[in-house]
């Protein structure tokens, strides 16, 4: 009888199949609440896998982080590289930041998931966060140079445009149930979307001493 061993395809297999059922775990139940059994499960895996390719379930949730951050990076940098002036391309980052957020439901329970448990994210998720959040500022402090965006600190300019899509999608329920927005509604969604870009051009546009 020989040993069998698993061919590279069949691996990467595995490792997506614990990453898309560990993302619907833990957007699910949390980071503590999810057990290594119900994402091997899940995945139709041995209970041995998450260790065996990812080292340890804290490992697998920053795995899964990664691979979100890197998906949301990609849709920025993919809206900032259509030609255009500075706000017009900003305008363009807001929209994909939202519409990534708005087209990944469980991204966003993991935002939350992440906000309590209050831990650092593994470097790796977080050299994507600081590559998106680099090219968003890079874009308010070439907007700025061209007289087209206020003055101020670019990260912090930054920070408050990026809040918007972020915001607006994490409280959905909220919106939901308060002021009854639900952004399931394509046309509710795009009503808010253009609010939150009129209140980030305004926001942004140049004081008048400035002028």
């Amino acid at each position: 009888m020989t040993n069998s061993v698993s061919h590279p395809s069949a691996l990467e297999g595995t490792s997506a199949a614990l990453l898309d059922a560990a993302e619907e775990v833990f957007a699910q139940q949390g980071f503590d609440g999810a057990s290594v059994r119900e994402i091997t499960r899940r995945a139709k895996v041995n209970l041995g896998a998450i260790t065996y390719h990812f080292g340890s379930k804290a490992a697998l949730f920053g795995a899964v982080v990664q691979r979100a951050q890197q998906g949301l990076l990609e849709a920025i940098e993919a809206a900032a590289a259509v030609p255009g002036r500075p706000t017009q391309r900003l305008e363009r980052i807001v929209r994909a930041h939202f519409g990534f957020l708005s087209e990944h439901p469980r991204f966003r329970r993991l935002i939350l998931q992440v906000l309590l448990m209050d831990k650092d994210l593994p470097e790796a998720a977080l050299g994507y966060l600081r590559r998106a959040m680099a090219v968003v500022w890079a874009t308010v402090a070439e907007g700025q140079a061209a007289g087209e965006i206020r003055d101020g600190d670019p990260r912090l300019l930054s920070i408050a445009v990026m809040a918007q899509p972020l915001m607006l999608n994490v409280v959905r329920p909220i919106l939901r149930r308060g002021p009854q927005l639900d952004l399931d509604d394509p046309a509710v969604r795009d009503l808010v979307l253009d609010n939150a870009i009129q209140f980030i051009r305004r926001g942004l546009a140049p004081r008048k001493s400035e002028e």
